[in-house]
C-alpha cells in the first residue's frame, strides 16, 4: 500500500565559501551622530514638532555683548553681533589666539561637544589649533544651503 510519494532532495548549502558563521562578527556600536538624527526624527514624529518647538523657546537666548571681547577679535567673527558666551567659551593654548567657539554640555552637563563657525581665511589657523588642542575627532558642518556664505576650504584638494 502506498501512502505518499514523496521525493527527497538533496540538501541546499547556502553558505557562502569564506563566510562568517552567525554571531561571531565583531560588535560595532551605532554612531552616535546618526542616533542622535534618528531621535531627534521620532521624537518630531511622536511629538509633532510641538514639544520640539517648545524646548527651543526655553534655551537660553541671551547674548553676549561683542564689547566683551577685545577689539583685535572681531574680525575673526562671522558676524558682529555673534559672539561666544565667556562662561563656555573655547580657549586656545595660544594666549593671544581666540577663536569663536563654545563648548556645548550634553544631556549628563558634561562639556561633549564644542560649537564654532565655519572658518573664515584669517581664522583657518585658530580652527586647525582648536582640532589639534581638544583632539577632535568628527567635525560636522551644519550650514542654511540657501545662503550665499563664503566658505573655506578646510582640507586642501588634490
Amino acid at each position: 500500500m502506498t501512502v505518499a510519494d514523496v521525493a527527497i532532495e538533496p540538501e541546499k548549502n547556502d553558505k557562502k565559501p569564506g563566510a562568517t558563521p552567525p554571531g561571531t562578527l565583531p560588535i560595532i556600536p551605532p554612531d552616535p551622530v546618526h542616533m542622535a538624527i534618528q531621535d531627534i526624527a521620532k521624537f518630531t514624529e511622536v511629538t509633532g514638532g510641538d514639544k520640539r518647538d517648545k524646548e527651543y523657546e526655553d534655551l537660553d537666548q541671551t547674548k553676549t555683548d561683542p564689547k566683551t571681547y577685545p577689539s583685535n577679535t572681531l574680525d575673526k567673527n562671522r558676524a558682529a553681533n555673534v559672539v561666544p558666551k565667556p562662561e563656555t567659551v573655547v580657549k586656545l593654548s595660544d594666549d593671544n589666539s581666540y577663536i569663536n567657539a563654545n563648548f556645548v554640555k550634553d544631556h549628563h552637563g558634561v562639556e561633549s561637544f564644542i560649537a564654532t563657525q565655519h572658518p573664515m581665511s584669517n581664522t583657518m589657523r585658530d580652527f586647525w589649533s582648536l582640532v589639534w588642542q581638544h583632539d577632535i575627532s568628527v567635525i560636522a558642518m551644519v550650514n542654511d544651503s540657501e545662503k550665499d556664505l563664503v566658505c573655506h576650504l578646510i582640507f586642501l584638494a588634490e
